[in-house]
C-alpha cells in the first residue's frame, strides 16, 4: 500500500483529477473550511494544492489523504490499508517552525551577494516543514499552464524520469552533490561574519528556491518514507534582486536548456526584453504592468518574440541598438494607447490569438483609429484551427503559417 510506496504514483495521477474538478471558488471556500476544521489543513496549505502551485510529487501521502478524503473517500482503500486509513483520519496538521535567526555555517563568500557551502537533507526538509521555502513565479525557470474549465492554473515544468533517476541514485548514494539555490530575497535582512551567514528576516518569510527543483522533488519522495535519510548537497546562497535572479535563471539554463521562448525571457540583454520592460515600466502607457510570466495580462515570453519577429530589425549595429530600442517603444507605446482608448478588452488579458493578431496588425500600415475594429474582426473570423496556430513554437519561433492566414484575414 501507500506508505510501502508501491500505489504512490497511482495516488498521484488520481489526486490530480480530483483537483481540478475543485474549479468554483465556492467548492474551493468549502473544502478549505472542511481541511481546516478536520484536520488542522491551513487554506493556504490546501490552495496550494487544489491549485497545483506546487508539484503533486511535494505534497506529502498524509497531505493527498486529507484532500482525497473530502472530494473521494471511496477512492481511500484503493490506496491505503484499513490501519492508515484508520490512523491518518484521526491525526492533524502541526506546522513546525524555525525561529529566526536562521544560521548556515561554514560559508564561503564569492561575492557581496553570493555564498557557498554545503546543506543537507534533513536542513533542507526542516525548512520545508516549517514552510520556508517559496516559489517566486518571476524566478522560476517556466511554469506550466494548465486549463480545467475556465480555471487556469500554472504548475512548474517537472522532468518525472529526471526526478526518478535522481531518487534512485541519491538512494543508492551514487548521487554527485550539485547546487541547491536559496535566494534571499530584496529587503532581506542578514550579515556574514567568521564563515556563517545569519538571517535575521525575509521579506515573504520565506526562501525562494531558484535553482534545483527537480533535485529538491527527489529528496521530499525519499524523506516522506524515511525520515532518517540524509544527503549532502553543495549549497549556493544569493541574496538576488528578481532582476538579478532572472540573469542568474538564464545562465543556468545555458547549461540546460528549457524552452527557448522561455529561456529569451530571462535574457534582460535582448532588445525585445529591453522594450518589453520599458512598456511595462512607463507611467505614460496603458499596459504598464500587464507584461510578466504565469497569468499576467500579456505573457511576456509570448510578447518578446512577437516584438522581436514583426518589429526589430536582424540586421542592427550596436551603436543603433539604443536608438532601435527608443523607437519601437515609442511606436508601440504609441499604438497600444491607441487600441486601449478604442475597446476595453484591450486592458484586460490576451489570449494568443488577441495578441498575436495585435502584433501582426500593428506592424502594418492600418489606420490608427481603425485598430480595435480590425483586430477583433480577424480575430472573430479565426476558425479553431487558425486559433491553434497563433502561437510561438517551443524553438521560439513565430508560425509563418499563422501570419499567412492573418494576411488572407486583412
Amino acid at each position: 500500500m501507500l506508505y510501502g510506496e508501491k500505489s504512490r504514483e497511482d495516488l498521484c495521477k488520481y489526486a490530480l483529477g480530483l483537483f481540478q474538478k475543485v474549479n468554483k471558488p465556492a467548492l474551493r471556500r468549502k473544502l478549505y473550511n472542511d481541511l481546516f476544521e478536520k484536520f488542522n489543513m491551513s487554506a493556504s496549505r490546501a490552495d496550494e494544492m487544489i491549485t497545483l502551485k506546487r508539484d503533486i510529487n511535494e505534497f506529502t501521502p498524509f497531505e493527498v489523504f486529507c484532500v482525497a478524503y473530502f472530494l473521494d473517500k471511496s477512492c481511500l482503500s484503493r490506496f491505503f490499508t484499513a490501519e492508515e486509513i484508520k490512523n491518518l483520519s484521526e491525526e492533524k496538521f502541526v506546522d513546525e517552525t524555525i525561529d529566526f535567526p536562521i544560521i548556515f555555517n561554514n560559508m564561503a563568500q564569492v561575492t557581496d551577494t553570493q555564498w557557498i557551502g554545503v546543506i543537507s537533507v534533513q536542513k533542507l526538509m526542516q525548512l520545508k516543514k516549517a514552510r520556508l521555502i517559496n516559489y517566486e513565479e518571476g524566478e522560476q525557470r517556466a511554469l506550466k499552464r494548465v486549463k480545467s474549465g475556465k480555471t487556469e492554473i500554472y504548475k512548474p515544468y517537472v522532468n518525472y524520469k529526471s526526478v526518478r533517476d535522481i531518487k534512485k541514485a541519491m538512494e543508492n548514494g551514487e548521487y554527485i552533490p550539485d547546487p541547491i539555490t536559496l535566494n534571499m530575497p530584496e529587503g532581506s535582512e542578514y550579515s556574514f561574519e567568521n564563515g556563517n551567514v545569519t538571517v535575521y528576516s525575509l521579506p515573504k518569510g520565506m526562501f525562494n528556491l531558484d535553482d534545483g527543483y527537480h533535485r529538491y522533488i527527489a529528496m521530499s519522495q525519499i524523506y516522506d518514507f524515511n525520515p532518517e535519510f540524509d544527503y549532502p548537497m553543495e549549497f549556493r546562497l544569493v541574496n538576488f534582486s528578481k532582476a538579478k535572479a532572472n540573469v542568474f535563471i538564464w545562465q543556468q539554463d545555458q547549461k540546460t536548456l528549457m524552452r527557448k521562448v522561455v529561456s529569451d525571457t530571462y535574457n534582460k540583454n535582448t532588445i525585445q526584453n529591453k522594450i518589453s520592460q520599458r512598456l511595462n515600466q512607463d507611467p505614460g502607457c496603458n499596459i504598464q504592468g500587464m507584461i510578466g510570466l504565469n497569468g499576467a495580462k500579456i505573457d511576456e515570453a509570448f510578447f518578446n518574440a512577437l516584438i522581436s519577429y514583426f518589429f526589430v530589425p536582424s540586421d542592427i549595429k550596436k551603436e543603433e541598438e539604443m536608438r532601435t530600442i527608443i523607437s519601437i517603444t515609442n511606436n508601440l507605446r504609441d499604438k497600444f494607447n491607441a487600441v486601449t482608448s478604442q475597446n476595453d478588452i484591450f486592458l484586460g488579458k490576451y489570449t494568443n490569438e488577441l495578441l498575436f493578431t495585435t502584433m501582426f496588425v500593428f506592424s502594418t500600415q492600418v489606420e490608427p483609429g481603425t485598430y480595435a475594429d480590425k483586430i477583433l474582426s480577424i480575430v472573430n473570423s479565426l476558425s479553431e484551427e487558425d486559433r491553434k496556430m497563433m502561437n510561438v513554437t517551443s524553438a521560439g519561433n513565430v508560425r509563418i503559417k499563422a501570419i499567412n492566414i492573418l494576411k488572407d484575414k486583412m
